[in-house]
């Protein structure tokens, strides 16, 4: 069977397919966009309670002197030429990294369902009106 054309112009009803390059740099430019209304919302909490940082601050301190002091004394972990708490440091970095980010999905998905993040909405909205 043959396809035959049509005689009527669609005037822009039909629009053309997105190329794959096209898809690419959308779902980028989604990251980038959500990415940073997160960083926004985080930084709204933190300058609403910026004891917030504090904590965050403070526990990796805590880790860096009770674990940086017990194991330099013991040479549990061979280091080479680094001490111990150079070599710990970017782990422990990381480690609060990542349990920030995690506890900030969680605090995400769980709220979502809930009155508070309607009412976090509704402020946002408020504040930005």
């Amino acid at each position: 069977m043959t396809q035959q054309k049509s005689d009527v112009t669609l005037d822009g009803w039909v629009e053309p397919r997105s190329t794959r390059r096209e898809n690419f740099i959308y779902a980028i430019a989604q990251l980038v966009s959500k990415t940073l209304v997160l960083a926004e919302l985080e930084v709204r909490k933190l300058c609403h309670d910026p004891s917030d940082l504090i904590i965050r601050s403070v526990q990796p301190a805590l880790w860096l002197l009770v674990f940086g002091q017990v194991f330099t004394r013991t040479r549990a972990i061979p280091t080479g030429n680094l001490s111990y708490l150079d070599f710990m440091t970017p782990g422990i970095l990381a480690q609060s990294v990542l349990f920030v980010a995690i506890f900030t999905g969680a605090f995400i998905k769980l709220s979502t369902h809930s009155a508070v993040a309607n009412s976090v909405i509704i402020n946002l909205y408020r504040i930005s009106s």
